[in-house]
């Protein structure tokens, strides 16, 4: 447990520097107070070294600089469209359209470094954050491209060989269980539906049903030698994979593993699992805030804590019940939901999936070909018919202490269970199964905010008066189907069951564009246009909000829909809100005209802050003390333009940007 102490110490020193300050500060207390308890005081002391020591490793580690234009480094990660390369002076991204380099390939390359920057949109994909916890700061732009050492690959090989005996299905997926590449299409979406993604790729439980196979078969010829066939089998996956997280955990573990066995060091499962995590920390300390980190490392230890001493298909469904609910609030962190059929195709799948992998890198045998598309024929179909009856429960955002309080019920349930105390037992599982229920109760408390979603280059206010949800506007992406992979996630982050009305300004793509998509895959009540102010002396009520739309003007001859767009008005708790749409200024002036009294409190801008809206006049009626643009980042509009910038300046009004701030939020 002493390894293990340390452990947690240095995890505590690496979560100071990568995510805050505060579990340093944290510490401090508690090693005084275990100092001022405990007789064994060089313990606390060699603690607070390696958290020490676990700070200045990441403070120190090389993370690139601005000012380099050469780098030699070895291709670490590859993917489709670019690959990470290791240097000295830090790790880069390189974007490589041409496939021109392979995996472990030695090249260097001469350019110049920039930032990384990325589009972006609420609940989408986090590709900065990503590379950050890979260990990447910076991107380099390549103008020239030196390989100095090629590598043959392995993957690209075996890819092209066992390409020849699968299906396009079944292609996809076993490129994903062995290369880690993603699923496209209508298979994603399939697996997506149920949170399976971890079951189609690499993981830890695939590999070591591998490598228990083979030391069941290897160790009676083997003997002692079967961990060293084991550890060149990882490193024949470490290539495979692209030096997959999970491979390089098992790697370094088995190694640990041989050393104490040979050098007779005395090390437990704990203690072996504590090093190798050491290891992997000191040399890539940002693997901390990694997904393939915090994923599977707490488990390892959960399951050494509770192991399963059931046998056979008890044993097994044991082991995925505990896994279900192990990783059921990461689940509800990350998705807000909970699929009950997803969670029942797991126990059935799982070992379908495991099977896949085993035959899939044994697939040199041909007719291995026809057993795998079978296989995958048999998961896709039962994913298919399982599509229509998928109930989903929904919990909203988690915070700290309900995810703390789940951990300790969870930890009791488990603690009776080892101790076969049978009436507490069932006590505390009806206790974890009724409290675990509160999470996914519906919300009915009455809420008062307006949320300018983040939609990249586009327009989405989300209000919520009392009970009543509408959207104005729904963004558009022309290759991304924002309604699945924005709006619904932030729908079910905030325990939104439906909307009551979708308020269109206009028919442009980026402000309607998610509509139909939304319609399809989320209760929408209605939808209601600005024609439908117009009919109805430009002002509709939802229930106790009302909405007036200011753009009444008879426009008929001209084409240009922007003329033609809503500009709605409305009060939440004394606060006016004006959303702008894409009006021009031709329609500010009429507005101005129109409206004695136009002051506000918080102004969408219009036509996300292009100069063809947003006039000195119209700033100086509506006097707002907060502007809200919403535009995308880096966008190719050059969105906002500096005259609007210069003009909210000019007035001294806030301005915020979602390209800058992401979805923007205000209660009242």
């Amino acid at each position: 447990m002493t390894i293990f102490s340390y452990l947690l110490f240095s995890i505590v020193g690496f979560l100071s520097y990568y995510v805050s300050l505060f579990f340093l500060f944290l510490l401090i207390p508690i090693s005084f107070l275990s100092f001022y308890w405990n007789r064994n005081k060089k313990k606390i002391i060699y603690g607070l070294v390696f958290t020490l020591l676990s700070f200045l490793i990441s403070y120190l580690f090389p993370k690139g600089s601005d000012d380099i234009n050469s780098i030699t480094g070895i291709v670490v990660n590859k993917k489709e469209s670019y690959y990470l390369l290791l240097t000295i002076k830090g790790k880069f991204l390189i974007y490589d359209n041409s496939n021109s380099v392979e995996l472990l390939n030695i090249v260097s390359l001469e350019g110049k470094v920039s930032n990384l920057n990325f589009k972006h949109f609420e609940q989408g994909f986090d590709f900065e954050s990503y590379l950050n916890s890979q260990g990447v700061y910076h991107q380099f732009d390549a103008k020239k491209i030196d390989v100095k050492f090629k590598i043959f690959s392995l993957s690209n090989i075996y890819q092209n060989w066992i390409s020849k005996y699968l299906n396009s299905n079944s292609k996809e997926i076993v490129f994903s269980l062995l290369f880690s590449q993603p699923i496209s299409g209508e298979n994603k979406e399939l697996i997506s539906l149920y949170s399976f993604g971890s079951m189609f790729s690499t993981s830890g439980i695939h590999i070591s049903f591998l490598l228990r196979i083979i030391s069941n078969l290897t160790k009676n010829k083997l003997k002692d030698k079967s961990e060293y066939l084991i550890v060149f089998i990882i490193i024949v996956l470490l290539v495979l994979t692209g030096l997959k997280f999970t491979i390089r955990r098992i790697f370094v573990y088995y190694v640990i593993k041989i050393l104490n066995k040979k050098k007779d060091l005395g090390l437990n499962y704990v203690d072996t699992l504590s090093i190798t995590t050491l290891v992997l920390l000191f040399v890539q300390p940002y693997i901390i805030t990694s997904s393939s980190f915090y994923y599977s490392i707490p488990f390892l230890f959960f399951i050494r804590l509770f192991p399963i001493k059931e046998k056979g298909i008890k044993g097994y469904l044991c082991f995925v019940i505990q896994l279900i609910l192990f990783y059921l609030p990461y689940k509800l962190c990350s998705d807000f939901s909970f699929s009950i059929l997803g969670a029942v195709l797991q126990v059935v799948l799982s070992p379908l999936t495991i099977v896949l992998f085993v035959l899939s890198l044994f697939l040199i045998i041909p007719p291995l070909g026809f057993v795998i598309n079978f296989i995958i024929k048999i998961i896709l179909s039962c994913l298919s018919f399982g599509e229509n009856f998928n109930m989903v429960l929904v919990s909203g955002k988690l915070n700290f202490i309900l995810v703390l309080i789940y951990y300790l019920l969870l930890f009791f349930v488990l603690v009776l269970k080892s101790y076969n105390y049978k009436f507490h037992f069932k006590f505390n599982c009806l206790t974890l199964s009724l409290y675990t229920s509160t999470l996914f109760i519906p919300d009915y408390f009455n809420h008062y905010e307006v949320h300018f979603v983040d939609v990249d280059q586009g327009d989405c206010t989300l209000i919520r008066n009392k009970r009543t949800n509408l959207l104005i506007d729904t963004g558009g992406l022309v290759n991304t189907d924002l309604a699945k992979e924005c709006l619904i996630p932030y729908f079910n982050k905030l325990k939104i069951n439906k909307i009551d009305s979708v308020i269109l300004t206009h028919r442009d793509f980026d402000h309607y564009g998610a509509l139909e998509s939304l319609e399809k895959n989320f209760k929408v009540e209605k939808v209601v246009e600005v024609d439908a102010f117009i009919s109805n002396k430009n002002t509709l009520y939802f229930d106790s909000l009302k909405i007036e739309n200011l753009n009444y003007f008879d426009l008929n001859l001209t084409k240009d829909k922007n003329y033609h767009s809503g500009v709605y008005k409305f009060e939440i708790k004394n606060n006016d809100f004006l959303i702008m749409g894409d009006a021009p200024k031709e329609i500010e002036y009429k507005i101005i005209k129109d409206n004695l009294d136009l002051k506000v409190d918080y102004l969408k801008v219009g036509h996300h802050g292009s100069n063809t809206s947003t006039s000195d006049e119209f700033i100086k009626s509506t006097l707002p003390k907060e502007a809200i643009i919403s535009c995308g980042k880096n966008n190719k509009y050059k969105f906002p333009h500096s005259e609007v910038i210069n003009t909210l300046n000019k007035y001294n009004v806030k301005i915020r940007r979602t390209d800058l701030e992401g979805t923007i939020i205000y209660k009242l």
